[in-house]
């Protein structure tokens, strides 16, 4: 009973049914985003403009930035080109080498349409580049576009490596020579656990060893793998 917030036991015809139930609090996530700007009033149009949508946190410098990236995840950069000290491409640099190359989604917003500006961001890897002024249906559109770009990225590459672990675990037996015949049946459940087995033929025995590895799903399954 202390493990559900509801519990009902009856007979009915004969038939005893228990139910036990559980409250489950539905939470939508939002997709964490920085905005660098130098100028504050800017930075309270933007964070107005998205923050319905998305979790807004914002920086007036690209020092400010750095160190609230150092303690933070964020799924988006949104930066200013022309900032003093440190413009949005040097940030973007910055955040390259500070993370070795780490890549996170970056969108560029400037007051400069020149050809050579727009060069030089793209040669960046840059995701997105929107001229000053920018209205809320031209950034919340970029933003979206960008985080859903993103998350298939991601979601492609974590089921490619989820494919290739799940095959290194599937069970290589050796051949008994005693006599016996063995067959491996393996059920995966949802992302697949950690549970593996192994086996290693001897001159006059075979050593089979089946593993429990604690946690389930990716975690497990990933530290299956690397033992």
């Amino acid at each position: 009973q202390t493990y559900c917030d509801d519990l009902h036991y009856e007979t009915v015809d004969g038939v005893n049914k228990l139910t036990m139930s559980w409250k489950i609090v539905k939470t939508v996530s939002k997709s964490r985003v920085l905005i660098v700007d130098d100028d504050p009033l800017l930075l309270k149009v933007y964070d107005a403009y998205l923050n319905k949508d998305l979790d807004i946190t914002c920086a007036r410098s690209g020092d400010q930035a750095l160190e609230l990236i150092e303690n933070n995840k964020f799924d988006l950069i949104i930066s200013d080109i022309q900032m003093p000290n440190m413009g949005g491409m040097e940030l973007r640099k910055a955040i390259q080498e500070a993370h070795d190359g780490r890549s996170i989604p970056f969108i560029f917003l400037t007051a400069l349409s020149e050809e050579n500006v727009q060069a030089n961001a793209n040669h960046l890897g840059i995701d997105d580049y929107l001229i000053k002024p920018v209205d809320k249906k031209s950034i919340l559109f970029s933003a979206q576009r960008v985080l859903a770009r993103s998350n298939q990225v991601y979601n492609q590459l974590s089921h490619r490596l989820d494919e290739k672990i799940t095959n290194s675990l599937l069970p290589k037996i050796n051949k008994p020579k005693s006599g016996w015949n063995i067959e491996i049946r393996q059920r995966t459940t949802g992302c697949g656990g950690g549970d593996f087995l192994l086996s290693k033929g001897f001159d006059k025995e075979n050593l089979y060893v089946l593993a429990d590895v604690m946690g389930h799903d990716v975690s497990a399954k990933f530290f299956a793998y690397a033992y």
